[in-house]
């Protein structure tokens, strides 16, 4: 559907005052993190030719002319060296358009998604959520692309389903993991932990008789937090029969953190006890954590497949190997991440037709493959296709295969928020702030005021 020029306007006007009110990203001026966290809330406009458009508002930048069918625009929480296959990918197939990434932070990509279909000023092809795919196919913003999606597994075709329809092409698998750097694994003597206690006291060792820190991870990010408790709690409480039922029960109103998830959680905060994760690894975005482990100041870091690319383009001869977070319980560990990444066409968008091409391309086994390069070690949903995993990801193929899951997808409508206060309630504890028994007890409060829409 095509905007009439007072509807632009209006666009226009809308998106320059979320801007200013912090809502959406402005200015290619940024000093852009890998992570898809701007360190100052910018953006960019990218286009298939590889080139950044600096954009006031995060909208288009500048227009190609030579091209006949128009741009298609996209919107994103990757940045650009987390693009660079799907974009030669798309450049390649599709040399008729230009095609603009528009990148806007993860921790507001869903509210500004939320805002600018509400007004028609969302991209025309738009990455989504299970939660995101589910909300906007509701509202009627989405085309439906089922006969896209037939050679997906069940899992895949399930995740972004709504109705009798599938609304969102899958992209590949998502986790996160430890990744750790041989070389100085092996100039300190370290032997591989054998279990959960084992891996904090090589932690200790480091900490204590080692240049650097054990682990680097960007806690500016309080889902990465949340993942790694997530990880600790699935191998614990969710592996208890009352823990299996928990994510039905937080959904209707009738499970409470503090009671249920507490216990098990002092686990977790053994990694703080510990100094395995210290409190100033919150001032760490994505990229300030990349940067320390691939200059060797760190044995670890909380990463996924995405980052692999860019951890080899700063330290290319370093020599990396990956493991779980542990297990609590001495049995296998698991890995929390699966199928949440989803590429959608708006339905209200300026190029439908031309987008829904393009989603669709994105189900074949090339735009897969493409999809994979950027992030290796994932592993696309396509039924019979498996495209391997860097000799790095060996060590965890039997965990991503049999003992991968998102124990919070089952946690209702507001899943996404409540892990969200999750992670930022374990901030507090990481910076010592609340005591964890504190800190579950108020996020109780927060997922109450959640559900009832007064947060």
């Amino acid at each position: 559907m095509r905007r009439s020029k007072l509807s632009y306007i209006l666009v226009c006007i809308l998106t320059l005052l979320l801007v200013f009110s912090g809502g959406l990203c402005g200015c290619g001026e940024a000093d852009i993190n890998q992570d898809g966290s701007g360190s100052d809330g910018m953006s960019k406009t990218i286009s298939s030719t590889g080139k950044e458009d600096n954009a006031e508002n995060g909208q288009s930048g500048s227009t190609l002319t030579d091209k006949s069918g128009g741009v298609i625009r996209i919107a994103c929480w990757q940045k650009e060296p987390y693009l660079i296959n799907l974009k030669a990918y798309l450049a390649e197939t599709f040399p008729e358009y230009t095609i603009q990434f528009e990148y806007i932070q993860r921790d507001n990509y869903e509210s500004v998604i939320d805002s600018q279909l509400s007004y028609n000023g969302a991209a025309d092809i738009i990455f989504v959520t299970q939660k995101m795919t589910s909300k906007y196919a509701r509202a009627g913003y989405l085309v439906p692309v089922t006969d896209a999606c037939y050679s997906f597994d069940g899992e895949a075709r399930y995740a972004f389903a709504f109705r009798d329809s599938i609304y969102a092409v899958p992209s590949v698998s998502i986790y996160e993991c430890f990744y750790y750097n041989k070389d100085l694994y092996e100039e300190y003597g370290l032997t591989m932990p054998t279990s959960y206690d084992s891996f904090l006291g090589i932690c200790d060792y480091i900490n204590r008789f080692r240049s650097g820190r054990a682990i680097s991870s960007g806690l500016k990010d309080g889902e990465r937090l949340s993942n790694c408790a997530l990880a600790l709690l699935a191998d614990g409480y969710f592996n208890t029969p009352e823990g299996r039922s928990f994510g039905l029960r937080i959904s209707n109103g009738n499970a409470s953190f503090y009671e249920e998830l507490y216990p098990y959680l002092t686990d977790w905060e053994k990694m703080i006890d510990h100094n395995a994760l210290s409190s100033d690894l919150y001032l760490f975005d994505m990229d300030a954590a990349i940067h320390e482990f691939a200059e060797g100041k760190s044995v670890f870091l909380v990463a996924g497949p995405e980052d692999y690319n860019y951890i080899k383009s700063l330290c290319p001869k370093m020599n990396i190997g990956t493991m779980p977070y542990g297990s609590t319980s001495g049995n296998i560990p698991v890995i929390v991440g699966g199928c949440d990444t989803g590429i959608a066409v708006n339905k209200y968008g300026e190029h439908t037709e031309e987008s829904v091409r393009i989603v669709k391309a994105l189900a074949s086994y090339d735009g897969q493959k493409a999809l994979w390069r950027d992030s290796p070690g994932s592993k696309t949903y396509l039924t019979d296709v498996d495209f391997g995993v860097p000799k790095e990801f060996d060590e965890i193929k039997d965990v991503l295969d049999n003992f991968m899951f998102f124990p919070y997808n089952d946690w209702g409508d507001n899943s996404r928020e409540v892990k969200v206060a999750f992670g930022e309630e374990l901030q507090q504890v990481l910076l010592k702030k609340e005591n964890l028994e504190e800190a579950m007890k108020k996020l109780d409060i927060k997922v109450q005021a959640i559900a009832s829409g007064r947060e």
